[in-house]
């Protein structure tokens, strides 16, 4: 590696990302959904399925870890378990810059990579196990050979992202509705009109093809070794039928409805404990700007590419509705929704941001201030997002800037979570 690229502001940026999670990463062990996922671990390595409500890719990438780790070291350690989400998180930057790259020169690719890696809700989740931050990864991945593909026209770039989509379906199937209606978009997108109908139907079967076979492959890995009668169809069946089937509403404190998300502030508390004067806690809340900017810049950019003054307007209909088709879903109240489920839908809100933001006349002291604030909002919060010691004045001054009414969780692992005391 040249000497520029190693003090290159990205590649310091990432680095110090991985470094500032690694931090505490030992001192509190399972937390939200962890010790759900870890019975799942354990049963992969068992040969057994366990909690058959989401698919296996991720769990699998958390069993090889804890298995290689565990049996090198033969201790156990929660670094152990969180390592595969926290690769797949500083992947999910790299991925990004690389995207942003496509649509955005290098200062606004900076500044986009930037955004994302102190978002206090990317970085939370991206240090624990968590299906959302490896599902990102593939999502993104699938993403950046879409938009190569309408700038290069080779249909290798989409057949290469319907399999990344496949695998991102084998974390988790919240991109069902990309997966659905994606092609048919493409189609519209393409010189559809220069294609005969046999020649479309095609395509469009290719594409499901290639989205099946990374589905395919990220699950079979378990039916391969021991798979106890268990056929990979009746997995399936049953994998769909979970999702549907779930409760709508959620009694538990992560739970907060779809259009909440963008309207009304909020702070996730994933771990907190009381000591009296001080308490520690991990939370986790969506950048404040990006928060309060999302409508804005959504309707801005629909408008404008209605009015057609975006360039590349097809890149820019393919990032508004790759939104739409991971958020709209959700107000359809299917099943519980949680504020998490932001993750995925981050790095759209912050492309679409700094597209709009370009726009306007000011817009270089803009992203410096957008710079600056996300930055000193991080340095604010860090002791809240990998669960130091505070005293207990600080986080309820801090966290007054959650107006979201959680129902009160009250155990070991979360004390009075909402509201504070």
């Amino acid at each position: 590696m040249s000497y520029k690229k190693i003090i290159n502001p990205i590649f310091f940026v990432i680095l110090l990302y991985f470094f500032l999670g690694l931090l505490n990463i030992n001192n509190i062990y399972f937390l939200a959904d962890e010790s759900v996922y870890s019975n799942s671990v354990y049963s992969i390595i068992d040969g057994k399925l366990d909690n058959n409500n989401h698919p296996l890719l991720a769990k699998t990438i958390w069993a090889y870890f804890v298995f290689l780790a565990q049996g090198i070291s033969g201790i156990d350690k929660p670094i152990f378990w969180r390592i595969g989400t926290i690769l797949f998180s500083v992947a999910g930057l790299i991925i990004f810059y690389k995207l942003a790259r496509t649509i955005l020169n290098k200062n606004f690719a900076f500044l986009a990579v930037s955004l994302l890696a102190f978002d206090p809700m990317y970085f939370s989740f991206g240090r624990i196990m968590n299906l959302d931050t490896i599902s990102h990864f593939f999502n993104l991945a699938s993403l950046y050979l879409l938009i190569k593909y309408f700038q290069s026209k080779q249909q290798k770039f989409i057949y290469g992202g319907a399999f990344l989509l496949g695998l991102s379906l084998a974390v988790k199937l919240s991109v069902i509705f990309l997966v659905i209606f994606l092609p048919f978009l493409l189609v519209v997108l393409g010189d559809f009109r220069k294609r005969r109908i046999a020649e479309v139907t095609v395509s469009i079967l290719k594409f499901y093809f290639f989205v099946a076979l990374g589905f395919v492959l990220g699950n079979s890995i378990y039916f391969f070794i021991n798979h106890f009668g268990v056929s990979f169809i009746t997995y399936s069946i049953d994998l769909v039928s979970s999702q549907i089937t779930m409760q709508k509403f959620e009694e538990g404190y992560l739970y907060s409805s779809t259009i909440s998300w963008f309207t009304v502030p909020q702070i996730l508390t994933l771990y907190r404990i009381d000591f009296g004067k001080n308490v520690e806690s991990i939370l986790a809340f969506q950048n404040p700007i990006m928060f309060m900017t999302t409508f804005v810049s959504i309707i801005w950019t629909a408008v404008a590419l209605l009015s057609k003054k975006l360039e590349n307007s097809k890149v820019w209909i393919l990032v508004l509705f790759w939104f739409f088709l991971q958020y709209v879903p959700y107000l359809f109240n299917i099943h519980t929704t949680y504020y998490y489920y932001i993750i995925t839908l981050l790095p759209i809100i912050i492309l679409i941001f700094i597209n709009l933001t370009n726009s306007l006349k000011y817009s270089n002291l803009i992203f410096r201030i957008a710079f600056a604030i996300s930055l000193f909002i991080f340095i604010l919060y860090y002791p809240l997002l990998i669960g130091l010691k505070v005293p207990k004045k600080y986080e309820l001054t801090l966290f007054k800037y959650s107006l979201y009414n959680y129902p009160a969780k009250d155990s070991i692992f979360c004390q009075n979570c909402s509201p504070r005391k």
